[in-house]
């Protein structure tokens, strides 16, 4: 009922991602059912049946299944793994994140693939990403960031006064248009010194930090931003 009420609230989700969900959800509701039937049935018979296992199994596979997809509609796609240690990463045998080296130093980084990037999607990856995109706005790459949304666009190259992003990080708390919204942490100040100067500087996807030649409060922000993950 909850997921159905806040489908409904607005925000534009993988409309394939909800109906599974749903659909799943139905089944896990009217499977349940048919476990306590089965539970009901085999303490009538003094004994647990094969068949009263069995259902409950199946019924919690399908819990599995639609949870997973509810947390991806809520946190985004690969909301289990994105944020996994790089040790659990090895073992699963996924992919390193991109630019991941640990010994790299930060003046070499992409400053939009290794600090921007992730700062947006601790902030804003919940709600806008590839099957939640509220606002008509998606914040998961460089491309849709400059595109923007219903509201325009979320950040504009170079002028950080005209970019969405940063005007509504800056609303009072109580400002229902202040983004991250109510509930959520907002951007901490070392992360709003690193977004408005990497706008400033033209808002590039290629660009390391050296390219950009950090004023040294900005490094100071942007070790900050580093040594807080």
């Amino acid at each position: 009922m909850t997921g159905i009420l806040l489908h409904r609230s607005g925000g534009n989700y993988a409309p394939e991602l909800v109906a599974r969900h749903q659909s799943l959800g139905i089944v896990f509701a009217c499977g349940m059912v048919v476990v306590l039937l089965a539970k009901a049935w085999s303490q009538v018979l003094g004994r647990i049946g094969w068949l009263y296992r069995t259902l409950l199994f199946v019924n919690v596979a399908v819990m599995a299944v639609a949870g997973h997809d509810g947390g991806s509609l809520t946190h985004g796609p690969g909301f289990l793994f994105d944020s996994a240690p790089a040790t659990l990463r090895k073992l699963l045998k996924l992919p390193a994140k991109p630019g991941s080296e640990a010994n790299q130093p930060i003046e070499d980084w992409p400053v939009y693939g290794r600090i921007v990037a992730p700062i947006l999607e601790h902030r804003c990856g919940s709600c806008h990403n590839e099957a939640k995109t509220k606002g008509n706005l998606r914040m998961d790459t460089h491309a849709f960031l400059l595109q923007g949304g219903k509201e325009g666009p979320a950040v504009v190259a170079g002028k950080v006064e005209r970019s969405g992003l940063i005007v509504r990080a800056e609303f009072p708390e109580d400002d229902e248009e202040r983004m991250p919204p109510d509930g959520k942490p907002g951007f901490a100040a070392a992360e709003l010194v690193v977004l408005k100067w990497w706008i400033a500087q033209g808002a590039s996807s290629e660009k390391s930090v050296s390219d950009l030649n950090p004023a040294a409060e900005v490094m100071t922000a942007i070790r900050e931003v580093a040594a807080a993950r």
